[in-house]
C-alpha cells in the first residue's frame, strides 16, 4: 500500500517548499529589480545579473522565458561546460525555422539567457559583443555568481551601462513572508521557528530546504508542533542560542 507523503498528510497536493520556481512566484527583496531586467530585456539590452547561488537567478530566467516566449525565440545556454566555446552560429541556426536549418542562415533578434555567465571564456565574450552589434541577440542576460571573470573592461561596461543588477538575500521579514507564501498559516511551525532557521540559512533555497526537512520530520514523527529541540536534531544547531 503506498504510503502517502509528508506533504498530503498536510492536505498539500504538491511540495509547497519545492526549491524549483513557483509560477508568479515574487523574488521578496528583489522584485523592483526583476521587474526593471524585464523591461530592459523588452528594450533589447545587454544586462548583467549578480547574485549568490540560492538568491533567485533561477526565478529570473523562468520570469523572463514565461514573459516573451511568445513573442522572441529564446535561447537558454549555461557556460559552465569545461572546455566548450559557445559557437553562436549553430545556436542560432537552430533558433530559426527549417528553412534557417536547411540552408544553415542564422536567426536574428534572439534572446539570449547565458547562465553561470562567470564561466565564460575571453574569446566567447568578445564575440558576443560582435553578435549583438549585428542584431542578431535583441537582448543577452548574462546571470553570473559574481565570480571571475568579471565584466569590467570597458567594451562591456559600455554596452551594459546601467543595466547590473545584483540580487540579494532577503532580510527576516520577507524570508518569513516568502514560507507562509508557500505553506499558509500551517500551525506545525511557527513564525519564530522560521525566523530561527533563517538565522542559519545562506539562501532562499537553503530556507526552503531546511523547513521541508524540518516539517517531514514533524509528520513522520506524528508531531503537532515543530520545536526547538527538533532544530537540534534535524538541523544540527541549538537554536536557544540565538536567544
Amino acid at each position: 500500500m503506498k504510503t502517502d507523503t509528508w506533504y498530503k498528510k498536510l492536505g498539500f497536493k504538491e511540495n509547497p517548499l519545492s526549491i524549483k520556481p513557483k509560477d508568479g512566484e515574487k523574488l521578496l527583496g528583489n522584485e523592483d529589480k526583476i521587474n526593471k531586467i524585464i523591461d530592459s530585456v523588452g528594450k533589447g539590452r545587454l544586462i548583467l545579473v549578480e547574485g549568490d547561488y540560492g538568491f533567485g537567478k533561477s526565478t529570473l530566467l523562468k520570469r523572463i522565458i514565461d514573459k516573451f516566449k511568445g513573442e522572441y525565440r529564446i535561447i537558454y545556454y549555461s557556460c559552465n561546460r569545461k572546455n566548450a566555446s559557445i559557437d553562436y552560429d549553430k545556436m542560432l541556426i537552430r533558433a530559426g525555422s527549417l528553412f534557417h536549418r536547411l540552408f544553415k542562415i542564422k536567426k536574428k533578434h534572439v534572446i539570449l539567457l547565458l547562465d553561470e555567465a562567470q564561466d565564460m571564456n575571453i574569446k566567447d565574450k568578445k564575440l558576443l559583443l560582435s553578435y549583438f552589434d549585428d542584431g542578431y541577440f535583441h537582448s543577452v542576460v548574462l546571470v553570473s555568481n559574481g565570480n571571475q571573470p568579471d565584466f569590467s573592461d570597458k567594451e562591456f561596461k559600455e554596452r551594459i551601462g546601467n543595466e547590473h543588477y545584483v540580487l540579494t538575500r532577503p532580510n527576516e521579514d520577507l524570508a518569513l513572508k516568502l514560507v507562509r507564501n508557500r505553506i499558509g498559516n500551517l500551525e506545525l511551525i511557527s513564525d519564530d521557528i522560521i525566523k530561527k532557521v533563517y538565522k542559519h540559512s545562506k539562501n532562499p533555497r537553503q530556507l526552503l530546504e531546511d523547513i521541508e526537512d524540518l516539517c517531514r520530520f514533524a509528520v513522520e514523527n506524528n508531531k503537532d508542533k515543530i520545536s526547538e529541540d527538533d532544530l537540534r536534531e534535524v538541523l544540527g544547531y541549538d537554536a536557544k542560542s540565538d536567544d
